[in-house]
């Protein structure tokens, strides 16, 4: 096109690419404002210095893993009717789509267990930084044996306690052990203690957080919609 149109057709998509990234950063500060409200509410969860209770996470969840069906047997995978989360979709998020599924077959008849909604799924092991991070089910699911699952319970609100293991990732990581890539374990998760503030004040951070999410939702709608834009521009 004349070089007229050219410089028209930049400066159409850049700024609908500035749109992208200002909803982006958005985006992320609503992440961090989760994180800031966590420690306004209950402190450094490493020094707890409102002097909760401590307990450790296997007297306060069910702790169990996953596990993965042979890949020899077809029937377990070509059937695609249970979600499969791997230790790479562990990512401090909530899980409502997984990569691979596996058949009902595979459910009856392997050690696999379908998890319920709101299950935390901690990564034990993993490839560079997986090891340490949480997602919370959104969907009900399986999960392989890299994953720690701890099973919704009344002890505790599951949105406060996913939120503090996300902001507990050093801690989770240093706790793994062994060769040149340490791992967790069931009986290293079960064993990490855990500050359990009153069941109102885990409550209260909890209503805070769903509003937060329900604004990232929407924010997370409007980018979908910017992309798709910007790309019927091109």
């Amino acid at each position: 096109p004349p070089l007229q149109i050219q410089e028209k057709i930049v400066e159409v998509l850049d700024k609908a690419q500035e749109l992208i990234d200002l909803r982006k950063k958005q985006i992320e500060l609503l992440d961090k404002l989760i994180e800031s409200t966590f420690y306004d509410m209950f402190g450094d969860p490493v020094v707890n210095p409102k002097g909760w209770e401590e307990k450790q996470i296997g007297d306060i969840f069910e702790v169990k893993t996953g596990s993965t069906p042979s890949r020899k047997t077809k029937e377990y995978w070509d059937i695609q009717e249970v979600p499969w989360v791997k230790t790479n979709e562990v990512n401090n998020g909530v899980i409502t789509s997984t990569e691979e599924y596996i058949s009902f077959k595979a459910l009856k008849e392997t050690s696999v267990s379908l998890f319920p909604i709101n299950t935390i799924l901690i990564a034990m092991y993993g490839q560079g930084k997986t090891r340490g991070k949480v997602a919370m089910l959104g969907i009900e699911a399986t999960t392989n044996q890299a994953c720690a699952a701890l099973l919704p319970t009344n002890k505790v609100n599951v949105n406060y306690m996913f939120n503090y293991l996300k902001v507990s990732y050093e801690e989770l990581r240093r706790l793994g052990r062994g060769g040149n890539q340490p791992n967790l374990n069931l009986s290293l998760v079960r064993n990490f203690k855990v500050p359990v503030p009153p069941i109102k004040i885990q409550n209260e951070f909890a209503q805070k957080v769903e509003k937060i999410e329900e604004t990232r939702e929407l924010m997370q709608e409007s980018l979908d919609e910017m992309e798709k834009n910007y790309n019927s521009l091109m």
